[in-house]
């Protein structure tokens, strides 16, 4: 069979038997759940060219390379990259990433830091 034509025969397959091929594909995923995990993390960053040890530490990593807390399901475990060069850099909770995304630069991480440092004891 030529390519083409089983693609065609997957594509009407899956139309017949769409909920048992569903069925079929979640449960393989919850039995394969760390293998679907790694499988998803090295696509999103697939950009960075991650290593299996850029896996491994991001796996062993319990608390935020920024803070230091610990990870929840309120503050989620995040891998920081650098958008521009492509590189991985640390394992941070989802409130530092976000900060770190919206200071965009050190300079204004800096500023936000002096500011917050003159007003910590004023009343409000």
């Amino acid at each position: 069979m030529a390519t083409r034509d089983r693609t065609e025969y997957l594509k009407q397959y899956y139309q017949k038997n769409k909920e048992r091929c569903q069925a079929i594909n979640k449960q393989w995923r919850e039995n394969n759940r760390d293998y679907n995990n790694k499988i998803n993390w090295f696509w999103k960053y697939k950009e960075c060219n991650p290593t299996q040890e850029d896996y491994d530490h991001y796996l062993s990593v319990t608390h935020c390379e920024v803070c230091g807390e610990g990870f929840t399901n309120k503050n989620k475990k995040c891998q920081d990259h650098c958008h521009t060069t492509k590189v991985l850099r640390a394992v941070i909770c989802s409130d530092c990433n976000s900060s770190e995304g919206r200071m965009g630069t050190s300079d204004r991480a800096f500023k936000l830091y002096e500011y917050m440092q003159r007003n910590e004891n004023k009343e409000h």
